[in-house]
């Protein structure tokens, strides 16, 4: 059974390669513009200095999460016209760990390109991108939890999307606002000496956590969230999103 499992997760990863220098180099468009604005042109606007590097790591930190919404629409074509997963359900394996299989793909092939990304960001963008604070430790743990988190969070939007025509309700109504308000432009803290309901509404949004998890790997814990509880919030969201996301696909394709 394991044997099947991992097989289909290598031939997830082989078929990978032909949509992996498109990934990256979509990912390094995106994060080129967000540095030319935030750190050359928003700084001579009067933004604090740094603002560049706190929007950089905040990008960063979001492309794993884009990488994965955009197979979405993959798995949603296969449920909508009896595609390969109707195969997958008929292996020698217990069917929710098919579904298990799509999430650890999702977050296998959104690691391989966060990596990518830090590397070619801190090669070609050397002085923005400073690795002083940095702390290798803690970037592994929430590299590892985001991921994980990431892909079960994928899997749960896409057991919840009734067909291809909902996944652009599902970017404006979903995916956006939790990004965007996620901590992205601002950290937590500022939030909450502004608006401090919202601030504690913002804590049942799990992108909150990781990005403000990888500036405290980046720029330190000074004025952000304490990474521990980030860790454990982006754990317990994992859960939550993982049994869910199984349930309702085993529901959805009358698996139970």
């Amino acid at each position: 059974m394991s044997s099947v499992f991992w097989q289909l997760i290598r031939r997830d990863l082989y078929l990978f390669r032909f949509d992996y220098l498109k990934a990256i180099l979509n990912s390094m468009i995106w994060l080129f513009c967000v540095v030319v604005v935030s750190n050359y042109i928003m700084s001579a606007m009067g933004i604090r200095t740094g603002y560049g590097i706190f929007i950089l790591i905040g990008s960063i930190a979001s492309v794993s999460l884009f990488r994965c919404i955009h197979s979405m629409p993959v798995l949603l074509n296969d449920i909508d016209h009896d595609g390969p997963i109707s195969y997958y359900l008929s292996l020698p394996i217990k069917q929710y760990m098919i579904f298990v299989r799509y999430a650890i793909s999702f977050a296998l092939k959104a690691a391989i390109i966060t990596l990518s990304v830090i590397f070619l960001t801190k090669l070609c963008m050397w002085q923005v991108f400073d690795f002083t604070n940095l702390s290798l430790l803690k970037y592994l743990i929430i590299f590892f939890i985001t991921h994980i988190f990431i892909g079960f969070f994928t899997l749960f939007l896409t057991a919840y999307t009734p067909d291809m025509s909902y996944f652009e309700n599902i970017w404006a109504r979903v995916i956006f606002p939790m990004w965007f308000l996620g901590c992205y432009q601002f950290d937590w803290m500022t939030l909450y000496q502004q608006i401090p309901l919202f601030a504690y509404i913002n804590l049942l949004n799990p992108l909150t956590y990781i990005i403000e998890a990888n500036r405290v790997v980046f720029l330190g814990q000074a004025g952000y969230l304490n990474f521990w509880l980030c860790c454990v919030m982006l754990i317990l969201f994992t859960f939550v999103a993982a049994y869910l996301g199984i349930y309702k696909f085993m529901k959805r394709l009358d698996c139970i």
